[in-house]
C-alpha cells in the first residue's frame, strides 16, 4: 500500500517524469499514471510487483536529469514520500 498525500501532484510528477524518460520504456506505467482520479485528497493505492519496479525505475532514472532539479518541491517531496516507501517494501 502506497499512501500519497495529492493524488493530483502524485500524477502530474510521474506524468512530467515519464515524458523525460525512454520512449515505450514505461508503457504500462503510463498507462496506469493517466488512469489516477484527479482527486485531491490524501489516498492510497496498490501496486502490482512490477508497477512498483517501474515506479521506483522511473523516478531514480527522472532524477537523474536536468529536468528534475527544475521541478517543483512539493513534486519532489511526493516522489521522494513514494520512493521511500516503495524501498522500505523491497
Amino acid at each position: 500500500m502506497i499512501h500519497v498525500s495529492s493524488f493530483v501532484r502524485f500524477k502530474e510528477a510521474m506524468c512530467i517524469s515519464l515524458e523525460v524518460s525512454s520512449d515505450g520504456k514505461y508503457f504500462p506505467l503510463k498507462e496506469w499514471v493517466q488512469s489516477i482520479p484527479n482527486d485531491a485528497g490524501l489516498s492510497s493505492f496498490e501496486l502490482t510487483p512490477e508497477l512498483e519496479e517501474s515506479v521506483r525505475s522511473c523516478i531514480d532514472e527522472f532524477k537523474k536529469t536536468k529536468t528534475y532539479f527544475w521541478l517543483r518541491e512539493d513534486f519532489k517531496t511526493i516522489l521522494y514520500d513514494v520512493e521511500l516507501q516503495l524501498n522500505k517494501k523491497a
